[in-house]
């Protein structure tokens, strides 16, 4: 028998298991890559400033932090920011004896304003019961001299519904209760800085095109001891997207408070200008809103 028919057989075999393998590695689909998880956690800080030198004088400083880290079935947000606006008016006088050059002198002064000065802190955590029953807790801290408020400190508890959870549309709304402590920079007689609290919101945000986020969202907030103290919030923006890190927001706020806080206005004596009669009350504004203009940074 030759050599030739002696391997002939097995190397046939060899060559056919060969062609099969090759066959079968041609016809299985290439796996595909892994898909990269999502980041936990997200945080946008903005800025915006403004200041003004020479015949009108004034700076404008905004900010804030948006924190979210999100689970399986919650999400924690924490949220900071504030607004200073600082103004300062010149006041001109001259004095002399006539008004031709070098026959007067003048004066100038400035007085500086603070028309804005605004700070918060809050927290809020979320948790899905099912695809759209949901609980919350939050809680925050804020104050506004110019305002009248020194001080709130408000946590809330409560239940809320998921209308809306697409890539486009999100919209939400919720009720809760809780419990506020208030001090305001003038208290009144008979104030009451604790009080129980019940709040209704609504958020929405929907998507205007690939790059541009519109949001909104209100809160109504109402005192169990006075049903007349309510507070009404509306914050609305437009996010522009300019890249994966920048984006340009436009904001608009809009505070209205039924009872709004009190200053204290000094009165004087009619009969002598220089005696003090001791502080009235008198109430602030009732509506506050604030229009803003910011660079956003995407972490």
């Amino acid at each position: 028998m030759s050599s030739h028919s002696i391997f002939s057989a097995p190397v046939g075999l060899l060559s056919a298991a060969l062609l099969s393998a090759v066959c079968l590695a041609a016809d299985t689909p290439a796996s595909a890559p892994e898909p990269v998880p999502a980041r936990a956690w997200t945080d946008k800080a903005s800025l915006s400033l403004v200041s003004t030198s020479g015949n009108s004088q004034g700076n404008s400083l905004g900010f804030s932090n948006e924190f979210l880290y999100k689970w399986s079935k919650a999400s924690l947000a924490v949220n900071f920011g504030g607004v200073r606006v600082e103004t300062t008016n010149l006041t001109r006088t001259a004095t002399g004896l006539n008004t031709q050059p070098g026959g007067y002198a003048l004066t100038e002064t400035e007085a500086k304003t603070l028309t804005s000065d605004f700070y918060f802190l809050n927290g809020r955590y979320d948790y899905k019961f099912t695809e759209h029953f949901f609980g919350f807790g939050s809680a925050g801290w804020e104050t506004n001299k110019p305002a009248g408020l020194d001080s709130r400190e408000r946590a809330i508890l409560g239940v809320g519904v998921i209308w809306l959870d697409t890539a486009e549309t999100k919209l939400r709304t919720d009720v809760g209760f809780g419990f506020t402590q208030e001090k305001p920079v003038f208290e009144p007689a008979g104030f009451d800085e604790n009080h129980g609290t019940w709040q209704v919101s609504a958020k929405v945000e929907q998507k205007l095109w690939t790059s541009t986020l519109l949001t909104s969202e209100a809160a109504f907030i109402g005192n169990t001891k006075d049903t007349d103290d309510t507070i009404t919030i509306w914050k609305t923006g437009l996010t522009a997207k300019l890249s994966d890190r920048l984006a340009l927001k436009i904001g608009y706020d809009l505070a209205y408070r039924n009872k709004p806080n009190s200053v204290a206005v000094p009165v004087m004596s009619i009969l002598n200008p220089t005696q003090s009669l001791g502080v009235v009350p008198v109430p602030l504004k009732k509506t506050d809103t604030m229009f803003t203009t910011s660079l956003v940074i995407n972490f």
